[in-house]
């Protein structure tokens, strides 16, 4: 393997590590795995009793698309108040445009390797750097 190749393996899994998902038409967000709520710990919903098959799992299963608004009420059984709250509070993107990752480390969403840079030291874990 090149150098080059090697790197780049490298800088994905640091990408994974520290990306997040912008909600968009909600077809690919998993709502109970995913990184998508930037004021939750972690980013992800922390269920307070196990998850059933029958609960919602992705993100478009939540959305009032009526009024683009969240739809909580077939979540709420299994998440606290507060992150209720959150998730209310949370903006709805474009509903016509389909979800996608973000580098939430910059502001324009964009991955650059100076802010994976500046990233590593400072949040969670370190990433094995191979």
């Amino acid at each position: 393997m090149t150098g080059f190749a090697y790197s780049f393996i490298c800088g994905r899994d640091l990408i994974i590590q520290g990306a997040w998902w912008q909600v968009g038409n909600g077809n690919l967000v998993n709502i109970w795995q995913d990184k998508w709520i930037s004021s939750t710990q972690a980013g992800i919903i922390h269920p307070m009793v196990p998850v059933t098959s029958s609960a919602p799992s992705l993100a478009k299963d939540i959305i009032n698309r009526t009024d683009s608004s969240w739809n909580l009420n077939l979540v709420r059984s299994f998440i606290s108040s507060e992150e209720c709250s959150v998730i209310e509070r949370f903006p709805l993107g474009d509903l016509s445009s389909p979800d996608r990752l973000i580098w939430p480390w910059t502001l324009n969403g964009d991955f650059s390797v100076k802010s994976g840079w500046v990233y590593l030291p400072s949040n969670g874990p370190p990433v094995s750097l191979c």
